[in-house]
């Protein structure tokens, strides 16, 4: 499956990599991040990042459900004859935006504040 992070400026592979998880926050900053990290050299990379942990281990829990769905797919020959079902997991999940941000920025826009 790939990701695109919740930035919008990177797509990310499942395959090949080691887990997604949350983080805490980096020293200094806020925010709880879910992270994916490759096997093969142990880098992490950031998929998106949230006010609460709990947001993050929603998202985290959001991307298993996807990643654990099929969808059937009918394989029917040239004749139209129906073949052996197959069952393909799905390709794509975009991180999804710390909703608490984007109702803080809904309050802000509402009351003429630019964000």
């Amino acid at each position: 499956m790939w990701i695109l992070t919740q930035n919008g400026k990177r797509i990310l592979s499942t395959k090949g990599l080691d887990e997604i998880a949350v983080a805490d926050p980096a020293e200094g900053k806020t925010d709880f991040a879910v992270m994916l990290r490759r096997r093969t050299d142990g880098k992490p990379f950031a998929l998106g990042f949230y006010a609460k942990k709990e947001r993050a281990a929603d998202v985290l829990k959001e991307i298993f459900e996807v990643q654990s769905e099929f969808y059937p797919l009918k394989n029917v020959d040239e004749a139209g004859a129906k073949l052996t079902n197959i069952i393909v997991p799905p390709k794509v999940y975009e991180m999804p935006p710390d909703k608490d941000q984007a109702f803080a920025r809904e309050i802000a826009i509402g009351k003429g504040c630019s964000v």
